[in-house]
């Protein structure tokens, strides 16, 4: 009934077109203002609660860090606070590491430190199994070396074994597809 040039059915869609871009400029506004990896609110709110965790760990007496890790105490807090948020979580997971390890180790007595360094050291394999006792004992009786030409009797005539040849090492795998032939000249052509 009104002299617009619109009628009912163009209206309706111009408004449903108006209200989704309204909400959609709202989503992306809330997103760049939650998210944002400079200003946005959850990283403002991180970046709160690492300084405070800072200044909670530049308290820390040196007796609670180990001797290794005391060098984490010796760095200037405001560079820090004022350096990036990844080099300020470092450092934070660099501290809690270091103070974890100090309970630890205050915790375990002597007896568990002498058995954790008993396990700790490494054992080769062939001691492991007694192979080194056994190559020993072979050459402290000499019997990887030829018998003597001098003493030769006619039951000895062929002669003892070397060591090496009980010693021998499995060739690499591309040194033995290296030595074989290829089939590539002997196939077929398609």
């Amino acid at each position: 009934m009104s002299r617009s040039y619109l009628n009912g059915e163009d209206w309706t869609k111009q408004f449903i077109s108006k209200i989704l871009q309204i909400t959609h400029a709202q989503w992306i506004f809330r997103n760049i203002s939650l998210h944002d990896k400079t200003q946005g609110y959850l990283r403002n709110k991180k970046a709160d609660e690492i300084l405070q965790i800072i200044n909670e760990f530049a308290d820390v007496p040196p007796e609670e860090i180990p001797d290794d890790s005391r060098f984490l105490l010796e760095i200037n807090f405001t560079d820090l606070a004022k350096s990036h948020l990844e080099t300020q979580t470092y450092w934070i997971l660099a501290m809690e590491a270091a103070i974890k390890a100090k309970s630890l180790e205050s915790a375990r007595g002597a007896r568990a430190k002498r058995i954790r360094r008993r396990l700790n050291t490494k054992i080769p394999g062939r001691t492991k199994l007694g192979i080194t006792a056994v190559e020993q004992q072979i050459r402290r009786d000499g019997m990887h070396r030829p018998p003597a030409t001098d003493c030769e009797t006619p039951t000895d005539s062929r002669p003892q074994p070397t060591l090496e040849r009980f010693i021998k090492r499995r060739p690499h795998p591309a040194s033995t597809m290296g030595i074989m032939k290829s089939n590539k000249r002997l196939r077929k052509p398609d």
